[in-house]
């Protein structure tokens, strides 16, 4: 199937990410590791796990609970599937639901496969870039061997072949949504053959999508505000000093502020990963397929990885970014608490 097919599908798996995320508070303590390589004694930073105000308002809901969340996130897929695989068969084409069509990690700061506090695991992968495990969402969008479409689309004429891709997805427009609004979104998504219509659908019945409605988005400009706020503050500011400080005296000058400690790595990684795709293409790959580059590549990305985490935990770094965040999350609750309780009954009533 086309390419559009996978973007309109991917778009609505996408949407669902709430970015809520758990978060630690309080002064982390260092305990201590044992190496599994050298067995040599080496410190984690924990800190005490608490659920932030508005987790704690919103309850065990799919943005705080990560089997809710998947529950929600199957339950999406599998009735996007099944209303394609009517609409299909009311266009005269035997459709059959995909639920594979989705190579998409759908990560927020709960969920993450990262563990950024283990010295272990930040000794074997740094970041996570090179070893995948930080990747929030991705997906591959050529033809799949899994596809339960291929045969029949195959097998049918040039003709049945472009009716069948014309019903799926819609008529070729790349202009997109004519407002901002979710409501010009849906409007353009339905012009978008079954699958449009069917993600539409499938979004208005999940609590997942429940940010995507215009009741709702003056919440989540108020919450997207709060969060900005969380950066913004004098305390962050003096906070990333210390950080740069001691990064700089480990050997990693030039670091100005924590949240941009990894970015050096995602823009190497980028362009050795495409320029090794592209040689595999071309059969110019070397035997090592790429292996020694990347290799290389992780190495630096450990060391630094590791030098970020000595100076989180010299710095209280967690702890004191969770002590503004908790101050400015108590206060959005306070301020949006009757708007959070009609998204919270939106929520028990769509799931």
């Amino acid at each position: 199937m086309s390419w559009l097919r996978k973007r309109l599908t991917a778009f609505g798996v996408i949407a669902m990410a709430f970015a809520i995320g758990a978060c630690s508070a309080s002064a982390p303590t260092v305990t201590e590791s044992t190496a599994t390589s050298d067995a040599v004694a080496v410190p984690n930073i924990t800190t005490p796990v608490f659920v932030s105000p508005l987790d704690e308002f919103l309850g065990q809901s799919v943005w705080t609970n990560q089997e809710e969340h998947q529950r929600a996130v199957d339950q999406f897929i599998v009735r996007r599937e099944e209303l394609i695989a009517q609409c299909m068969s009311q266009a005269g084409f035997n459709y059959q639901p995909d639920l594979n069509s989705d190579s998409f990690t759908i990560g927020n700061n709960a969920f993450d496969d990262v563990h950024p506090n283990d010295w272990e695991w930040v000794s074997q992968f740094g970041f996570g870039i090179v070893s995948g495990h930080a990747m929030r969402s991705g997906g591959t969008f050529g033809e799949r061997d899994d596809d339960p479409n291929r045969e029949y689309v195959a097998g049918l004429s040039e003709t049945a072949r472009e009716a069948f891709e014309l019903a799926l997805n819609g008529p070729e427009d790349f202009s997109g949504p004519q407002g901002p609004s979710q409501a010009d979104w849906d409007e353009w998504m339905k012009t978008r053959g079954c699958t449009g219509q069917a993600i539409v659908q499938a979004m208005s019945e999940n609590p997942l999508f429940l940010q995507n409605d215009d009741q709702f988005a003056s919440l989540f400009e108020a919450r997207n505000a709060m969060l900005g706020a969380v950066w913004e503050h004098p305390d962050i500011a003096e906070l990333d000093r210390e950080w740069s400080h001691c990064m700089a005296d480990g050997g990693h000058p030039g670091l100005n502020t924590r949240d941009g400690v990894s970015g050096p790595i995602w823009s190497e990684y980028f362009p050795t990963a495409w320029a090794i795709n592209a040689e595999r293409e071309a059969g110019t790959l070397d035997e090592a397929g790429g292996a020694a580059r990347l290799a290389e590549l992780q190495a630096r990305e450990v060391e630094l990885a590791l030098a970020d985490f000595d100076c989180r935990a010299a710095t209280d770094y967690e702890a004191r970014v969770n002590a503004i965040r908790l101050e400015l999350e108590t206060q959005f609750v306070t301020d949006n608490r009757a708007l959070l309780e009609d998204f919270r009954t939106a929520a028990d009533l769509a799931g």
